[in-house]
């Protein structure tokens, strides 16, 4: 948008430029319309807003910017918006609330930011606004509230900030707020409440704390809860123990929030209404930890994921630390390689020869702690049986004639395998290698790995070994040979089949004690050796043969057609008659007959 676009409406009131494609909003855009009171720009793909852009709309009463793509609003941007009442940033992509963003807004009363993705809110991000009566802040990723963020806002009647990720209330968050009706953290992630959270609220008549993390409260807070008429603290995870047997003490009854409050733990409580227990029976047990193991042994093995379990009892369930060989510690809140679950279960990830040593598990509660050590060791394992299968690939491009493009290289991924420990049983199979055979049928030699008169052989076991125990390396090298066909057009067998790639690796092993065994000649290869010989010798017999045959039946054909022998000349008029046979004359002297 220009600026100055509407310069020449100067008594305009409204305008509407909702669901539009407007991106950006340059300065002095609204120049002159000083008799506007409502501008909509809801809808559109505005990201960011400068300062002045809303400089001399002084008469301006509701501002429409929900839906947008709003990430930042830079202080001061609704500065001399003295008329301003509703404000709409709903719906955007906000992250942060600066010091002084509504600074400066006398008569504002509604402010929308829900559905944004706000995180921090700086303490004083909503001051100078004495109007304000409405603040919606749902939906958002608010982790903290720092005390005194509401402050100077006294004519607040509705602050919704359910759906965020609040984990605590602390004393004086809300304090002083006189017209403050109505106050929603519902869905948040609020684990404690600090006594004071509720204090000065005079006018507060409902408060919604469903759906958090809240196991206790202290006794302090049945004070400032119980005037509050429309309270809801269901589906909560009480923890019915020694630490809310204040609170249920000066239960009396008379409040219907009382009856909400139904224990998850201890199981022997569960399902049970708090005020419904006596308080006697509220009490806490000091942890001990029951076993301490991972599996049936402490060796771990290379793998993607190894488990530990650290299974401890007490009321309440204790909380689990863990120490690591490396001297670090982990909990539950704890993000890495290493993580503690809530029932004690220790994950750890790519393990490494760096994880062997002691583990130290803690198990502790409001009644104490305890501990137990758990040692392992990391050792390195192969394989009883290392396979590598290997593809081929079949010609059927058309009868007798395969064509590949020059330099066409083909290689299959390597063969993968893991490391177990160290000394453990040979594997009892050995592959054989692969032969290969020239092709010299086409317009070039070229070398495949395979042989193509036959089945094609990928790899069959030559001798069989006891088990026995070896040193092997942690190394093992597979690396894959290709093939590289540059011969350029081919003529190959129809359903010729190519050998495309045959990995190799290699494997040292110290063997003690095995029976010598004779590598066994394959019976099926010899006899096909004997037949292709016996074959090759038949087919050369008849060709010879044949090619003697053709020679003589066609000279034979020839002194068929061309009648007596050209080679024998008869002479009547003479008495002596010539024979030419073969190169040769033979002479023969007779009578002529009368």
């Amino acid at each position: 948008m220009t600026p100055y676009a509407f310069l020449r409406y100067r008594s305009l009131i409204h305008l509407d430029l909702s669901s539009n494609r407007i991106t950006y909003i340059q300065s002095a855009t609204f120049s002159n319309l000083i008799q506007l009171q409502s501008l909509s720009l809801h809808n559109n793909k505005i990201a960011n807003i400068q300062a002045d852009v809303f400089s001399g709309l002084s008469q301006l009463q509701w501002l429409h910017l929900q839906k947008n793509q709003i990430n930042s609003i830079e202080p001061g941007v609704f500065s001399g918006l003295l008329q301003l009442q509703k404000l709409f940033l709903h719906d955007n992509q906000l992250t942060n609330i600066l010091p002084g963003t509504f600074s400066n807004l006398p008569q504002l009363q509604r402010l929308q930011l829900y559905n944004n993705k706000i995180a921090n809110i700086h303490a004083d991000a909503f001051s100078s606004m004495p109007q304000l009566r409405s603040l919606q802040l749902q939906h958002n990723k608010i982790t903290n509230i720092y005390p005194g963020t509401f402050l100077n806002l006294p004519q607040l009647q509705h602050l919704l900030l359910y759906h965020n990720q609040l984990t605590n209330i602390l004393s004086g968050t809300f304090s002083n707020l006189p017209q403050l009706q109505r106050l929603s953290l519902s869905n948040n992630k609020i684990t404690d409440i600090r006594p004071g959270s509720f204090s000065n609220l005079p006018q507060l008549v409902m408060l919604n704390l469903r759906d958090n993390q809240i196991a206790t409260l202290p006794s302090q807070l049945y004070a400032e809860l119980s005037p509050i008429s429309l309270l809801n603290i269901q589906n909560n995870p009480w923890q019915c123990d020694c630490r809310v047997a204040a609170f249920r003490l000066r239960m009396s009854g008379s409040h219907s929030f009382e009856r909400q409050i139904i224990c998850s733990q201890p199981v022997n409580l569960q399902g049970q209404k708090l005020s419904d227990i006596n308080p006697e029976d509220l009490i806490c047990v000091e942890p001990s930890i029951l076993s301490f193991h991972r599996g049936d042994d402490n060796t771990f093995v290379q793998e993607p994921t190894v488990q530990l379990a650290c299974q401890a009892s007490g009321i309440p369930s204790p909380d689990i630390t863990v120490i690591l060989p490396s001297g670090l510690t982990v909990s539950v809140e704890s993000e890495g390689r290493v993580t503690v679950g809530v029932n004690g279960t220790i994950t750890i990830t790519n393990v490494t020869a760096a994880d062997a040593g002691p583990y130290v598990c803690t198990a502790a509660n409001h009644a104490g702690s305890t501990s137990a050590t758990l040692s392992v060791n990391v050792q390195l394992n192969v394989p009883t049986t290392i396979s590598s299968p290997l593809s081929t690939y079949t010609d059927t491009t058309g009868p007798g004639t395969s064509t590949y493009p020059t330099d066409n290289s083909y290689l299959e991924p390597s063969p993968t395998f893991s490391l177990l420990d160290a000394q453990l049983n040979v594997p009892t199979t050995i592959a054989s290698p692969l032969s290969t055979y020239t092709d010299t049928t086409g317009t070039g030699t070229s070398t495949h790995p395979t042989d193509n008169t036959s089945s094609y052989l990928v790899s069959s076991p030559i001798s069989s070994l006891p088990d026995a125990r070896v040193n092997v390396p942690t190394t093992i090298a597979s690396p894959l040979s290709t093939y590289t066909d540059t011969t350029g057009t081919s003529i190959h067998p129809t359903d010729n089949s190519y050998l495309v790639s045959s990995p190799t690796f290699s494997l040292s092993v110290l063997v003690h004690h095995l029976p010598s065994q004779e590598p066994e000649l394959d019976p099926s290869l010899s006899l096909s050796v004997l037949i292709a010989l016996i074959a090759t010798a038949v087919t050369v017999a008849v060709l010879i043969g044949f090619t003697i045959f053709i020679v003589f039946w066609k000279r034979w054909t020839r002194n068929r057609s061309v009648g007596p022998d050209p080679g024998v000349v008869f002479n009547n008029t003479g008495t002596t008659a010539t024979v030419t046979t073969s190169g040769h004359d033979l002479i023969h002297h007779h009578d002529t007959d009368a």
